[in-house]
C-alpha cells in the first residue's frame, strides 16, 4: 500500500476555516476592548464636566469650578483631566485639584472652546460660574479613538451633550 505525503484539500480548507474563526474572535475582542475604553473615557469626561458644574452651582468653597483638558501639544494625545477651583486654570487654587489620568490612545483631535466675555481661558478648559453654573466657555471638543469619534459640546446652559460619530 502506497501512502502519499502531504495534506488533502479538505484538511487545508478545515485549517483555514479554523484560522479565520480564531482571527475573527481576536479582532472582535480588540474592537470590543477599544469601544469599552472609548466609552469609559468619554463617560469620565462627561462625569467630570457635570461634577465641575455641580460644584459651581453648589458654591463649593465659594468658588467657580472647571475642568482642564491636558494633552500633548503636537500629537494631541490625551494626558489628564484636572477638576479645579478658580476662575480659570491658570489662577486656580491648586489645593482643590483632582487629576484623572487618561489613556493616551484618546486623541483630543479638535477643541474649540470659546471664552464668553469677560472670562478668559487657554482654550483647553471649561469653567462654571459659582452659584449659577453658567459656563465661562462654550463650544465643543472632538475625541478620537482609532477610527471612532465622539463630540462633546457645551452651550450656554452648561449641560454637556455627547454625540457618538461612527
Amino acid at each position: 500500500m502506497l501512502h502519499k505525503k502531504g495534506f488533502t484539500l479538505l484538511e487545508i480548507v478545515i485549517v483555514i476555516g479554523i484560522l479565520l474563526m480564531l482571527m475573527t474572535i481576536i479582532f472582535s475582542s480588540v474592537r470590543i476592548a477599544n469601544d469599552s475604553l472609548r466609552a469609559k473615557t468619554h463617560q469620565e469626561i462627561y462625569t467630570q464636566l457635570l461634577s465641575a458644574s455641580r460644584r459651581a452651582r453648589d458654591g463649593a468653597y465659594n468658588s467657580d469650578w472647571g475642568l482642564y483638558f491636558s494633552n500633548d501639544p503636537i500629537t494631541h494625545e490625551a494626558e489628564s483631566l484636572t477638576l479645579y477651583a478658580g476662575e480659570n486654570y491658570a489662577t486656580r487654587d491648586t489645593q482643590y485639584d483632582l487629576v484623572t489620568e487618561i489613556d493616551s490612545s484618546i486623541i483630543f483631535s479638535n477643541i474649540t472652546l470659546v471664552d464668553v466675555n469677560p472670562f478668559t481661558g487657554n482654550g483647553n478648559e471649561v469653567t462654571f460660574e459659582a452659584f449659577s453654573g453658567d459656563p465661562h466657555q462654550v463650544g465643543s471638543m472632538t475625541l478620537t479613538t482609532g477610527t471612532r469619534q465622539t463630540i462633546i459640546s457645551l452651550d450656554s446652559t452648561g449641560v454637556p451633550l455627547i454625540t457618538y460619530v461612527q
